[in-house]
């Protein structure tokens, strides 16, 4: 039996978004469900961490520094000897020489690189550092081929070690209770669209397309993120009272908005994978999304448009809306089966960098 301990970086677990939360969070979890032989640990900056399973052992790593790559860089490498595998999010710390534990570290994407007009200079800044950390990685990891292909073509210090292994629904969301949010019940018809509010999101053409196509005259465009970055949505475009821009919501919320909208649309210029797709579809969300690489590899949108002609959007839109009926909710309150896969991935494609089990 080939047992190894993984120590997994929990910084987000304790102090980050909740979306980075869930996605390490449902990663361990997948990990313990596939390698049940394996002893996985978790290191963590500060206590306590409730969301990780009874059998994994937390490691608290106090530092003063309140950065998630400064911790990872100055503070992790005290605990990582004993390990065979660390596994690390956008950072990679520099391992130590005796008993070395190899190092994997899944980079969400380096869009940053190819389009840094999307990115404030502090995004740039941060983005850019983890970059040249990725020297002291055996492996990178990453969601998809496409930003796996992005990632090698664009990151000196990734080169020739990137791998795709995908990413599931977090555990967050398909444990919830799905309740509305205030002011939507189920009477209401709306057009849901989930992320951050940027500029990369396209959310202006979006809203644009929405607002011109009279075929939705009687249909609300519910926006479900907080405002990060650069963004492209005017004041007026907000004014419009079909267009109901809620921020960030709770799980709970977020699941029911899945679950009665008449579509899901997701316009982004360039993803790295596109995560609420497949939550969408997860939950019966017919979707509609851009013709972008990322999304052409998922293959789970049920019309692709140009996300830079407002009236391609507008046109997939109708189609969805109008043809598309919802299919059933994979419901349930268990760990997407998704994630013992990419647990499976991650850890054949560290195997070879991993040191040889004691006898």
């Amino acid at each position: 039996m080939d047992r190894r301990t993984i120590l997994f970086d929990g910084y987000w677990l304790a102090s980050g978004p909740p979306s980075g939360r869930n996605v390490v969070q449902s990663l361990i979890e997948g990990w313990v469900e596939a390698f049940p032989q394996d002893i996985v640990q978790v290191a963590v900056p500060s206590e306590p961490v409730s969301t990780v399973p009874s059998a994994v052992e937390v490691v608290t790593v106090p530092s003063l520094l309140r950065n998630h790559g400064a911790w990872i860089m100055t503070a992790l490498p005290r605990v990582m000897r004993p390990a065979d595998l660390t596994v690390t999010q956008n950072f990679s710390p520099r391992s130590p020489r005796v008993s070395r534990s190899a190092v994997a570290t899944f980079v969400h994407d380096a869009i940053w690189h190819e389009h840094p007009e999307w990115f404030t200079v502090a995004e740039r800044l941060y983005l850019g550092a983890s970059g040249h950390t990725l020297r002291w990685a055996d492996i990178v990891l990453t969601s998809s081929q496409a930003e796996a292909d992005r990632i090698d073509r664009r990151l000196p210090f990734a080169r020739g070690k990137v791998n795709a292994v995908g990413l599931g629904v977090p555990v967050g969301l398909t444990r919830s209770s799905a309740c509305p949010p205030a002011g939507l019940d189920h009477d209401t018809k709306f057009v849901l669209a989930v992320g951050r509010l940027n500029v990369r999101k396209n959310l202006a053409r979006l809203v644009d397309a929405f607002l011109g196509n009279k075929l939705l005259t009687n249909t609300k465009l519910v926006l479900v993120g907080a405002a990060n970055g650069l963004s492209d949505v005017s004041g007026a475009q907000y004014a419009d009272p079909r267009v109901v821009s809620i921020g960030s919501v709770p799980d709970e919320e977020l699941r029911w908005l899945y679950e009665n909208c008449q579509a899901f649309a997701f316009p982004s210029l360039d993803e790295g994978f596109g995560l609420p797709l497949i939550e969408a579809e997860y939950f019966g969300a017919p979707s509609v999304a851009s013709a972008i690489p990322a999304f052409m590899e998922l293959g789970v949108a049920n019309r692709l448009f140009d996300p830079t002609d407002a009236s391609s959007i507008a046109e997939a839109l109708t189609t969805v809306v109008n043809e598309t009926p919802r299919a059933g909710s994979a419901g349930g309150y268990s760990l997407d089966p998704r994630w013992l896969d990419v647990a499976a991935r991650a850890r054949q494609a560290a195997h070879r960098e991993m040191k040889v089990p004691s006898a």
